[in-house]
């Protein structure tokens, strides 16, 4: 196994965990959504929307939505 197919592995992985998160923040924000929509359609704060942005991106280790979209369109 070489370092590119561990690396790739681990990416998967990251995504996977980011999935069991919350599947619909994801998918929103991912849709371009502004926090406070996100809020409103599921009936929850905009902290806990905000919270579920922070732990997405800190569990796909991605720095920006863009990065997270990005990595969401090469992992499938």
């Amino acid at each position: 196994m070489n370092i590119a197919s561990v690396e790739m592995e681990f990416v998967s992985d990251s995504i996977s965990n980011v999935l069991k998160i919350k599947p619909e923040v994801l998918h929103l924000v991912l849709c371009g959504k502004s926090t406070l929509e996100i809020a409103e359609l599921l009936a929850v704060s905009v902290h806990t929307i905000n919270s579920h942005r922070k732990n997405i991106l800190s569990k796909s280790q991605c720095s920006s939505l863009a990065e997270l979209g990005s990595k969401s369109v090469r992992e499938g």
